[in-house]
């Protein structure tokens, strides 16, 4: 795939994921924090969200590689399809960088040549 065909893919899937999140998050989230169901763990003392968030990142690459080796049409979900799948997983890398945004207390990087770490913020997960 040439360059400014996987830009313009790129773009496409970025708004699909986009558009994805604004119609489901609202039966996941809360008015007031987008994040709501996936810090249900913290909550009942479970577990960090960072890490619920990474299970259901590889729940979605472990569903890809049976698709991937069965065929997409082999699927038993027939509404559940492949990009469905990759489109959700744009979308939990990017609550996980919310996730470690908000419990940094503010935006862990700051724009300037390029985006780049905070000096002062320390995001490691133990």
């Amino acid at each position: 795939m040439k360059i400014d065909a996987f830009m313009a893919l790129h773009a496409e899937m970025c708004e699909q994921a986009t558009e994805l999140v604004r119609r489901k998050n609202p039966d996941y989230g809360s008015v007031d924090d987008a994040m709501f169901n996936l810090k249900a763990c913290e909550r009942m003392k479970l577990g960090d969200a960072e890490v619920n968030i990474l299970n259901k990142i590889l729940d979605k690459v472990s569903r890809l590689i049976t698709l991937n080796k069965i065929g997409e049409d082999a699927r038993k979900v027939k509404e559940d399809t492949m990009l469905g799948d990759e489109l959700d997983i744009i979308n939990y890398v990017i609550f996980l960088s919310a996730r470690r945004r908000e419990r940094a207390g503010g935006p862990e990087y700051q724009y300037g040549r390029g985006w780049r770490r905070r000096p002062d913020v320390d995001l490691e997960l133990a």
